[in-house]
């Protein structure tokens, strides 16, 4: 039995628009940890078995030049969600049925790392059992951005039955969560053997079988595949679900928030991030994340906001709107403005 490390390195991370960009996203970008977050979760995959990424064309040739040449990057044609990915790499003919899948995305941060292996190490022992096995994070705050899992059944120690799933719930219904204690929130990472998980898209997703099967190539599968997640494909419907509680640091960097929880504010009470070539200037301001790339960002009077300048853009947006950048990324699109994508 094998273990192989998937990395999922598609994503466009427009909630870090203008920052991120389709050519440069933020799973390539150093300004969380001061190394691209990428580079990062290739050196714990790494841990458990050979590296198997999969990314945009856009981003395949960046990649090559961060990760080492024993990282085996696989190009998606068009992008279409987790599911189709993973069902991609699980139907390699060199992986074996009884081998280990374990999934992650490119663009987490997490620390205390032996806590991490011994996690996923643990999620590797049940998935050989045929469990499809997630992580799951114990909540700090009512956070409305993320997905939840409703753990049942103690199986083991840290490791529980998972009765049910939750999508970005309100934010009152996330404080009911937490006062109930067995939530969880969806990491987005998993383990399971290959057996298991073909098994689970046969039952589960037959459309993205049957798109497989009548292609003749990746692009063919890829145009006529559907466009889903794994969570709704797969782990929202299976029985043979299960939670291991994780008990290292984590963090999605999935709004601009999640800087105040990696860094510190400066003197100012802001959190600020400038370029070579940036400079920031606040008076009266308070609460506020701003980032500079180049040229200069002055606030006056201002709070909690986030500003972000880059050569070509600028953003400004409330802090509780933070998901909300996301919906500008699609307005810019709607009125055809793509060179600022």
């Amino acid at each position: 039995m094998k273990t192989y490390s998937i990395i999922l390195a598609g994503g466009k991370g427009e909630r870090f628009w203008p920052i991120s960009r389709r050519k440069k996203p933020k799973q390539i970008l150093n300004i969380f940890t001061g190394k691209p977050l990428v580079l990062e979760a290739y050196e714990r995959a790494k841990k458990f078995g050979e590296v198997i990424v999969i990314t945009s064309k856009e981003i395949e040739g960046v990649l090559k030049e961060i990760l080492p040449d024993d990282a085996r990057i696989i190009a998606e044609p068009v992008g279409k969600n987790t599911a189709p990915a993973i069902y991609w790499i699980a139907r390699m003919e060199h992986i074996k049925d009884e081998d280990i899948l374990f999934v992650s995305p490119s663009d987490h941060i997490i620390g205390n790392i032996p806590t991490f292996v011994e996690a996923v190490k643990r999620g590797i022992n049940y998935a050989s059992k045929g469990y499809l096995m997630v992580f799951g994070i114990k909540p700090t705050r009512p956070e409305s951005g993320y997905g939840y899992i409703e753990a049942g059944e103690k199986l083991d120690e840290n490791v529980y039955r998972v009765e049910k799933f939750y999508e970005k719930p309100s934010v009152k219904k996330a404080e009911e969560f937490i006062r109930k204690g067995n939530f969880f929130w969806n990491s987005g990472m998993f383990v399971f053997s290959k057996k298991a998980i073909l098994e689970a898209f046969e039952k589960y997703a037959p459309d993205i079988v049957k798109a497989y099967e009548s292609s003749n190539n990746m692009e063919d599968f890829y145009h006529s595949v559907i466009d889903i997640s794994i969570d709704y494909a797969i782990m929202e419907k299976a029985d043979n679900i299960a939670v291991v509680k994780a008990d290292f640091y984590w963090e999605d960097a999935g709004t601009y928030t999640a800087l105040e929880r990696i860094y510190n504010p400066d003197e100012t009470g802001n959190y600020t991030f400038k370029g070579d070539k940036g400079n920031i200037v606040t008076k009266k301001a308070k609460g506020n994340i701003i980032y500079a790339e180049d040229g200069i960002v002055a606030a006056y009077g201002v709070k909690d906001m986030i500003i972000v300048h880059t050569k070509d853009a600028t953003l400004v947006i409330p802090k509780k709107h933070a998901q909300k950048v996301k919906e500008l990324v699609e307005e810019l699109k709607k009125k055809h403005l793509t060179e600022y994508l």
